[in-house]
């Protein structure tokens, strides 16, 4: 569980010393724009009310990290010149950055961190961009370097890819981005975005979490992106194109004449769901939620069917939504496992979170996590 704030003080104080440095960062959703932010497409987030506290101390050892997690009662250290960390260590996260910062000729002096996080893990929130977020900017504040949103998302990402997991800048941005009661407009090609007002009359977002863990390094994720990449290698053949997101339905019906062994569902997808994200903006700025909730239901759809990352929970969770009648439901995030995420009106929600824990229990035998969940302000210097 998460500790409050001054318990987590008084246990960084008696270990380390006091605060230099206080951060906070927060999870993400995505309401819909799911696998197309590395193939350069659009995505719309937005940052969530549950996220990570961290407390900051500089060493006198400049060439010491140590790590406290409240939420693991676990403590990790490692030394600057260390060797890479095994993979179950959450300390690797903080040592991929450091050896990408210098790369960059960026020196981080040794500090102690502690941290306390409200987000459920393996749920799809991101977790471990939010970690990144908070590790990023507390070392932008004790270097002063002034780094923009768009330079600390792409450390956060590239510091992710050191891991093994190839994500796209969605998540980092998002966490970073943020803006109460809005969502996130980004275009991943250009790294712009644009804020959404998410006025959503009267209906609330639900998580719904399988239960099911998935670890994005040790899934298809990868191979996913790798399939994407193939198609746009053969496109190159015929035409100068450079993202997967700018390939066309004429450039498909060539590669499928010329490389019949190459599938281009996933791009077909992708195409897809780049338009769905427009089309949601447009329904969000209309007020249309019923339009907003039909786009969920086909984008994931297209998740299962033609990217192929749903499993059997994911998708009996948004059956039951339809069966229920919400306006609109699909699976969040990597896929294999994680959560759903459901647009519904207020006055429905006890009603549909008991029905449907309930079914659920019954299919499988445990009971989902359910979490409201608020588009809220990003990661910023200072306590939540």
């Amino acid at each position: 569980m998460p500790e409050n704030k001054q318990d987590l003080k008084t246990k960084h104080e008696r270990r380390f010393g006091k605060p230099d440095c206080e951060v906070w960062t927060p999870g993400r959703i995505n309401l819909i724009g799911e696998h197309t932010d590395y193939n350069n497409g659009y995505v719309l987030p937005a940052a969530i009310d549950s996220g990570i506290s961290f407390l900051f101390s500089l060493n006198s050892d400049e060439e010491q990290f140590e790590l406290y997690s409240a939420n693991l009662d676990q403590y990790e250290s490692f030394r600057r010149e260390d060797g890479k960390l095994p993979p179950q260590n959450w300390a690797k996260y903080l040592q991929a950055l450091i050896q990408l910062l210098r790369e960059e000729d960026i020196t981080v002096p040794g500090f102690s961190v502690s941290l306390s996080s409200s987000i459920p893990t393996g749920g799809g929130l991101s977790s471990s961009a939010a970690l990144n977020a908070g590790f990023i900017l507390a070392i932008n504040k004790i270097g002063n370097h002034e780094w923009s949103i768009k330079k600390m998302a792409r450390l956060a990402q590239y510091t992710e890819h050191r891991i093994g997991v190839r994500v796209g800048i969605m998540d980092p941005y998002a966490i970073l981005a943020g803006k109460k009661n809005h969502f996130i407009k980004i275009d991943c090609r250009t790294n712009t975005y644009e804020r959404i007002p998410a006025d959503m009359k009267g209906h609330v977002l639900l998580l719904l979490d399988t239960g099911i863990s998935h670890d994005l390094a040790d899934s298809e994720y990868n191979e996913r992106r790798q399939t994407c990449e193939n198609i746009l290698y053969a496109a190159q053949h015929f035409r100068d194109v450079k993202d997967v997101s700018a390939l066309t339905d004429e450039d498909l019906v060539r590669i499928r004449s010329h490389y019949p062994d190459l599938s281009t569902a996933e791009v077909e997808y992708v195409l897809a769901e780049n338009q769905r994200v427009i089309d949601v903006v447009g329904a969000l700025t209309d007020g249309n939620m019923d339009e907003v909730g039909q786009l969920m239901y086909q984008s994931h759809a297209g998740l299962r069917d033609q990217y192929r990352v749903s499993c059997d929970e994911l998708d009996f969770l948004v059956d039951q939504a339809q069966s229920h009648a919400i306006p609109g439901a699909r699976m969040m995030g990597g896929g294999f496992g994680g959560s759903t995420i459901n647009l519904l009106p207020e006055i429905q929600l006890k009603s549909f979170v008991e029905e449907v824990t309930r079914a659920y229990y019954s299919q499988f035998g445990w009971q989902p996590t359910c979490l409201l969940v608020h588009p809220a302000d990003g990661g910023r210097l200072g306590a939540y």
